[in-house]
């Protein structure tokens, strides 16, 4: 079985191709942080939420956190700013590879195939995406993927021209930014 992944600033997608069909595993790119109590932590456990614990703090992951924050009216924090991991945020690596772990799973044999949709470097600024790239990388080797990372450009272009000979124009428009191959 061969898995495609994208993390990007709102969601972490996953294609996954067996037995002649593509199906997807979503997630929203996203965490709410939440004061940990017993109350809580039995109500996210019985609704099956994806959060974490640590010390006296959960962080509920996901769509959940969108759902939560309403209830709450509390702001959802985001792992990743202009379509890379963010400097900003001390919880952005640690939140990813939870949700990589949801979206992507284990793989069904040893060195699975993986292939990363990685942003090219932006022309308008001074960003960097190898830290990004090299990291959601290193985060699906150790759930034990071979990874091979694909420009996102490229990957639209082979998703969608295989009609005209792979001969046109890939854009990859996501919440962070704008890709075009």
């Amino acid at each position: 079985m061969a898995k495609g992944l994208d993390v990007g600033t709102m969601n972490i997608i996953c294609a996954i191709k067996g037995d002649g069909s593509i199906s997807f595993a979503q997630q929203r790119n996203a965490f709410l942080e939440m004061e940990a109590n017993e109350l809580t932590r039995h109500m996210l456990d019985n609704s099956k939420v994806l959060y974490t614990h640590k010390d006296n703090q959960l962080n509920v992951l996901g769509e959940d956190a969108f759902k939560f924050s309403t209830v709450f009216n509390k702001h959802i924090r985001r792992p990743m700013k202009q379509g890379i991991i963010s400097p900003d945020e001390k919880e952005s690596i640690p939140m990813i590879r939870v949700i990589l772990e949801r979206v992507i799973g284990a793989p069904e044999k040893k060195d699975e195939v993986l292939y990363v949709s990685v942003p090219a470097n932006p022309v308008d600024n001074q960003l960097n995406v190898l830290y990004h790239s090299k990291t959601v990388e290193a985060l699906a080797r150790k759930l034990g993927y071979n990874t091979f990372p694909i420009d996102e450009g490229i990957a639209v272009v082979y998703s969608e021209l295989s009609d005209s000979n792979f001969t046109g124009i890939g854009v990859s428009i996501g919440a962070g930014m704008t890709n075009v191959t």
